[in-house]
């Protein structure tokens, strides 16, 4: 009996892991896309149901390309996953960070209205651009953020929110990188 009570307690330790594999980032340990589009969709069939805000946002390193090149791919790991850490110090523990892709990260943010993620974003943005790092001699990161909220205004879905979130980051990097932009119709 107790061998199999040990078979069935080490099944459940390795289905659990497997679970947490297939959630996460195996870089960084922030949940994947797959795993934030699943819960964005939920959050805004909540937002449908109770009617709270949901805002969002897309981070972008500036220039990440150019730390891979120049100080290699170790070294841009090690600003990905210090990055990731920085930005989960900064949001509330309701809050949803995940690694979107490459060097660009999603906060979604249950019950926020759009002043309250313009805030957490330039928070985000001044915590990171306080970092120094001595794989890149000292220079400063930054990143653009693009900010988005799905409160009745339009918006009918998660990708719909997705997309002009990501259109306020890249009307961030337009307007010179190193900043938040909300997103305006």
């Amino acid at each position: 009996m107790s061998d199999q009570m040990s078979i069935m307690l080490e099944n459940a330790l390795t289905n659990e892991s497997m679970e947490h594999l297939s959630m996460c980032d195996g870089l960084t340990g922030l949940y994947n896309r797959r795993h934030l589009n699943e819960r964005l969709l939920s959050e805004v069939k909540k937002v449908h149901r109770i009617g709270q805000n949901l805002s969002l946002l897309i981070l972008d390193v500036d220039y990440f390309k150019k730390i891979n090149d120049q100080f290699g791919h170790p070294v841009g790991d090690k600003v990905l996953t210090t990055l990731s850490q920085t930005i989960q110090a900064q949001v509330r523990d309701i809050d949803i960070v995940g690694r979107f892709g490459g060097e660009e990260f999603m906060v979604i943010m249950p019950s926020t209205n759009i002043d309250g993620a313009k805030i957490t974003a330039e928070k985000i943005r001044n915590s990171i651009a306080q970092l120094k790092f001595n794989e890149l001699n000292f220079k400063a990161i930054t990143i653009s953020v693009g900010v988005s909220t799905y409160a009745g205004n339009g918006i009918d879905s998660a990708e719909e929110l997705i997309q002009i979130t990501d259109q306020a980051l890249y009307k961030a990097k337009a307007n010179g990188r190193n900043q938040s932009y909300v997103y305006q119709k």
